[in-house]
């Protein structure tokens, strides 16, 4: 499979033991380790991270085909955010790359996770 690289932190996690969060995908499973993915410290964290996050992405939801199968759009719906807090620091100037035959990239909509190079290089 594809190597995660906890890119977006959206699996940010509090292991017991560890003072600093961390990303899920990204750490091995070690045994006796005690891993909690719903503390208020964790949905601060992935709220605030969202939060940055959506401040990079358009806000066309009602029209955009990925409407109900988003990811983005699910987070914030599971983490109560129901608007901005940081301004859109861009704005609609990528054309869509259709060049792959294995996936459309619109750099309008990146969240920087790489997961679209990870599966265009993957072998």
């Amino acid at each position: 499979g594809l190597k995660s690289t906890g890119a977006c932190r959206m699996c940010l996690v509090e292991i017991e033991g560890e003072k600093v969060l961390v990303v899920s995908c990204a750490r091995r499973v070690r045994e006796g380790m005690v891993v909690r993915n719903r503390t208020e410290k964790v949905l601060e964290a992935r709220r605030f991270v969202l939060e940055l996050i959506w401040s990079l992405h358009l806000e066309d939801c009602t029209t955009c085909e990925k409407s109900g199968t988003c990811e983005l759009q699910k987070y914030t719906y599971e983490l109560g955010i129901e608007k901005r807090r940081f301004p859109l620091v861009r704005e609609a100037k990528y054309p869509i790359d259709t060049t792959n035959p294995l996936i459309d990239r619109d750099l309008n909509l990146c969240i920087v996770c790489g997961r679209c190079v990870r599966i265009v290089s993957f072998q």
